[in-house]
């Protein structure tokens, strides 16, 4: 029997072997089976590969198990949501400036995301926190950018509802051939202007326990987000301690130590574009993690404490 201690010491080791020997690999996680912990290998069935059954199958003593996807791990972002008087978690956000910078507004089209949650940074100001690549766009934001509720291809009055003010870092590398340089979250937070009220919790109509305080994500407990795409879904952590990479018109985004989701619901899925930023949370009020990327079937999200320790911020 596999315990976790064996598993998390030996899942480095593993990952390495497991994506170098089988370029159709997405990501790598701890999973568990019963009492038994294993690894578990998510694979791109377009991306030529080891072919399914002839994979490696155990790494001192440890099991991998593979299941398969249709699609790349990609951020997720999409144009589609409503104005609401009071900001609210997993509400439709924009960097307009942003946009209007790189030409997508002249273009009519957009970057969106969604509202995480609320915190207050390092002078006690309060903020929203979300995804880099929704409040700064990975490299393209600037300090100051006016951030949108909802996203729009004009800058409409009482539209601009914070400023972006910080992200932490993503570090990229232009091939999957490279060696991996480690990120562990997507996120960034943007200072409230003031211009509407808000509130830590989610629409009304939600019917959703507000988040109340944050907790670490554990294999197989049952989760929720609200997302300005695909509203109120409900999954399970199917992975913890993953390693994934992301895949951006630049480059490649590794991350590890992020965990793994799937939906409970047959033929929902989890989320879609324009859910990136959303809050991972569950019934008791509990905030996990911030999603950031999905292939379609499995959703990947950032812890929420080691985003808030990075950035420098607390709950409020």
């Amino acid at each position: 029997m596999s315990s976790y201690e064996l598993v998390n010491e030996l899942r480095e080791s593993a990952s390495r072997q497991i994506f170098s020997s089988d370029p159709s690999v997405q990501a790598v996680s701890i999973s568990k089976s019963e009492e038994k912990y294993f690894l578990r290998a998510v694979k791109n069935r377009n991306i030529p590969g080891t072919r399914h059954g002839e994979e490696i199958r155990s790494f001192e003593g440890v099991d991998i198990h593979y299941v398969l996807s249709d699609r790349d791990i990609v951020p997720m972002t999409h144009d589609e949501s409503g104005r609401h008087p009071t900001l609210h978690c997993g509400l439709e956000i924009q960097n307009f400036d942003c946009d209007n910078r790189r030409n997508l507004i002249n273009s009519g089209s957009g970057t969106v995301g969604s509202l995480g949650c609320f915190v207050k940074d390092r002078d006690c100001r309060t903020s929203i926190l979300s995804n880099n690549h929704v409040l700064s766009q990975l490299q393209f934001g600037r300090a100051g950018d006016r951030i949108n509720q909802p996203g729009d291809l004009r800058m409409m009055s009482g539209d601009e509802v914070a400023i972006f003010a910080e992200a932490v870092p993503l570090q990229t590398v232009p091939t999957r051939n490279q060696p991996p340089v480690w990120n562990v979250v997507d996120a960034a937070y943007a200072t409230l202007t003031g211009h509407r009220p808000f509130s830590q919790s989610f629409l009304p109509s939600r019917k959703i326990k507000p988040i109340e305080k944050i907790a670490e994500a554990r294999f197989g407990d049952p989760v929720l987000k609200v997302g300005a795409q695909t509203g109120c879904t409900f999954g399970k952590v199917t992975g913890i301690s993953t390693e994934t990479y992301v895949t951006h018109s630049f480059g490649l985004c590794w991350f590890r130590k992020v965990f793994e989701i799937e939906s409970t619901v047959n033929g929902q899925i989890f989320c879609g574009e324009g859910d990136s930023g959303s809050a991972i949370v569950d019934h008791q009020g509990r905030i996990f993690g911030l999603l950031f990327a999905s292939n379609g079937q499995q959703a990947y999200a950032c812890d929420i404490e080691e985003a808030l320790r990075l950035l420098d911020c607390s709950l409020v």
